[in-house]
This record gives structure tokens, sequence and C-alpha cells, in this order.
């Protein structure tokens, strides 16, 4: 995999582009599964955060019919599963 992010906002087009892909053809339809399975953001990079999913869900909000809400609810949704995988790992 390459990195994706060394900065938080550096290539940023980039991973949104790819995110409306999953959407659009790989029938991405939840924000954890389109930054962990498709894009692999937390293997990618430590730059990972409320501010990048956000922007990632809102991508994909329009593609399914997200109200501004369930947007709110794939966030939270999304950190709490990042906040497992960094407290996993640093047990592991």
């Amino acid at each position: 995999l390459r990195p994706i992010l060394t900065t938080p906002d550096e290539h940023c087009g980039d991973l949104l582009a790819e995110a409306a892909y999953a959407v659009d053809r790989e029938m991405g339809i939840a924000l954890v599964d389109v930054m962990t399975r498709r894009l692999h953001t937390h293997l990618r990079s430590r730059h990972v955060d409320e501010k990048l999913a956000r922007s990632v869900a809102e991508v994909m909000a329009p593609r399914l019919g997200w109200s501004p809400t369930r947007v709110d609810e794939e966030v939270r949704t999304y950190l709490a599963a990042l906040a497992r995988s960094r407290v996993s790992a640093t047990v592991d």
C-alpha cells in the first residue's frame, strides 16, 4: 500500500476521488467499510481524524442519500472503530 497522507491535508483530493469510486463502482455503503476495507486509511496513514472521515462521508452522502444526521452517525461509528483498532494495536 502506498502512503496516502504524510500530512493531514496532503493528497486529500485523491482520497476523496477514491471514496467516490468506492461508492459508485464498488458498492461501498458505509463509511467504516470505505475507510477501512476499500481505502485502507488506517493502514496507510496515522493522520486519520474526524476531519478526514467527515470529508469522505460528505462525498459519500449525496451518492447514498444520507441526511446530515446519517453523516454524523457514520463518522461516529468510524471513529469508534478506528479507536478500537488503535487500542488493539498497542496491546498486541
